[in-house]
This record gives C-alpha cells, sequence and structure tokens, in this order.
C-alpha cells in the first residue's frame, strides 16, 4: 500500500486498513514520525519537541500490539479491546505519561515528572 499520504485518512479508514491486514501499526509509527518531521522541518511549528518524542517507546508498544492483533486475525470471533486499537496516537506534554516530563506548556512545571499515566494514555 502506498503510505505517502496514509495520514490524511481518517481514523476509521486507517483502523479497516488495520483490520484488513493492508498496513500495521508499526508501518503507521513510521509514517507518524516521518510526517511529524517533515513537517517540522518545513515549518518548525514545535508541535512535537524532540526531547519529547518518544518513538523508541511507542515501537516496542506497536510489536506488542502487532502479535495482539495476529491473535485476534487468528480468532474472529473475539474482538480486540477497542475500536481505534492499534492506532497510533500522539499525546501532548498536557496530558501525565508516567517517567516523562509534563510541563502543559508552563515554565512552571519544567521539571515535572508524573508517577503514572493519565487513564486517557
Amino acid at each position: 500500500m502506498s503510505s505517502s499520504f496514509l495520514w490524511e485518512k481518517s481514523a476509521a479508514q486507517v483502523i479497516n486498513l488495520i483490520k484488513s491486514n493492508r498496513v500495521t501499526p508499526l508501518q503507521l509509527l513510521e509514517i507518524l514520525e516521518s510526517r511529524i518531521n517533515q513537517v517540522e522541518k518545513e515549518n518548525s511549528v514545535n508541535a512535537l519537541p524532540e526531547g519529547l518524542r518518544f518513538f523508541g517507546r511507542a515501537r516496542l508498544r506497536a510489536k506488542e500490539i502487532e502479535s495482539e492483533l495476529q491473535h485476534y486475525r487468528d480468532k474472529p470471533d473475539e474482538t480486540p479491546i477497542g475500536y481505534l486499537w492499534g492506532l497510533p496516537v500522539v499525546i501532548k506534554d498536557v496530558t501525565d505519561v508516567a517517567g516523562v516530563i509534563c510541563t502543559s506548556g508552563s515554565p512552571l512545571l519544567k521539571d515535572y515528572v508524573p508517577q503514572a499515566d493519565h487513564p486517557v494514555v
């Protein structure tokens, strides 16, 4: 599948691609990382500061999810955990992620490192 404009698709379209095994969560993560780097290089928007990009951590989770997805492909009568399962999402530094600096855009919180993930994580 051509991935050049995969980032333009809706979440529902991407989930259908995952379910049909036309794209994997790891491939999606690579596309996301490439797109973030491209936009940052072209526009310097600093939407996801380089020091807060944890793609290595995300890749490990994507590989786990791919194994779990295979389980559900082998047993189609079972349903994965959620509708958006396998879809990479960006967690900005306004949401607590255990062990990761969470500034909420404020210099007052420059050293705040939450001990636990927010429920949405």
